[in-house]
C-alpha cells in the first residue's frame, strides 16, 4: 500500500509551513506529499519549492487559478494527481503528532474511510506559534481547545471506534473509492459542507465509516 498526504491551502503560506514542517518529522514517511492549492500567490508556490530539498519524498504542488473559494474542485485535481492507494487529507493549517502518518496507516482497512479528530489552538497562541515556528503542541498546551483530541493512546483507539461525523482537516480514504463516487461535488463554491457530502457518499456507496480517538493527533 502506498500513501499520499493531500494538503488544502489557499494564501496561508505561514500557516503552510507549519503543516509542512510536521510532516517533514512524521516517523513514517509518505508516499508522497500533494498540496491543493486553490490560487494562492507567489509566496505559497516559493515555500512549496523550498519544501522540495527538505522532505524525503515527492512534493507537488496542483494549482488552479483565484475564482474565488473552490475547494472541492481543487481537491478534485490533488486526488487525481495522487499515485498512492491511500489518501490522508489534511488543511493547510494543521500540524500533525509526529506519529499521524503511521497512525493512519495502522488501521487503513478496505471498505473503511476513518476521520480523525483535531485539537483547536486558541487565535493568541496560534499567532505566536506562528511567529516562533514552534509545533511542539500537545493537550496541555496553552491555549489548547479540546485538548483531549490530542491525547495519543493508540492501543485503546479500537475500543473507541465509532460512527460520527467527520472533518475534511482529518480523515484518510482509499484514492479508488473517492474516484468511484466522482470525488468532490464541484458545486460546492464558498465555504460550505462539501467534507459533509462526500463522506455522506462514500458511506452510501458502501464504505464504512469509522472516527479515531487518540491515534493520528492534529
Amino acid at each position: 500500500m502506498t500513501t499520499a498526504i493531500l494538503v488544502s491551502t489557499y494564501n496561508s503560506p505561514k500557516y503552510l509551513n507549519l503543516c509542512l514542517k510536521a510532516l517533514a518529522r512524521q516517523t513514517k514517511t509518505p508516499d508522497e506529499i500533494v498540496i491543493a492549492d486553490d490560487g494562492s500567490g507567489a509566496s505559497t508556490r516559493q515555500l512549496i519549492n523550498e519544501y522540495r530539498d527538505k522532505l524525503s519524498c515527492p512534493l507537488l504542488h496542483v494549482w488552479h487559478p483565484d475564482k474565488g473559494f473552490r475547494k472541492s474542485a481543487i481537491l478534485n485535481k490533488g486526488i487525481a494527481k495522487c499515485n498512492s492507494d491511500y489518501i490522508i487529507q489534511i488543511d493547510g493549517d494543521i500540524v500533525t503528532e509526529k506519529h499521524f502518518v503511521a497512525d493512519h496507516i495502522r488501521y487503513a482497512r478496505e471498505g473503511f474511510f476513518y476521520a480523525g479528530s483535531r485539537g483547536l489552538l486558541s487565535e493568541k497562541e496560534a499567532l505566536k506559534c506562528l511567529d516562533s515556528g514552534n509545533i511542539d503542541l500537545g493537550c496541555f498546551t496553552k491555549g489548547m481547545q479540546h485538548p483531549f483530541n490530542m491525547v495519543r493512546l493508540p492501543w485503546l483507539s479500537p475500543l473507541l471506534f465509532r460512527e460520527r461525523n467527520s472533518r475534511g482537516c482529518n480523515i484518510a480514504y482509499w484514492r479508488k473509492d473517492a474516484i468511484a463516487i466522482n470525488g468532490y461535488d464541484e458545486r460546492f463554491e464558498g465555504v460550505g459542507a462539501e467534507d459533509t457530502d462526500f463522506d455522506e457518499r462514500l458511506e452510501r456507496s458502501g464504505v464504512k465509516r469509522r472516527h479515531l480517538k487518540l491515534s493520528a493527533v492534529a
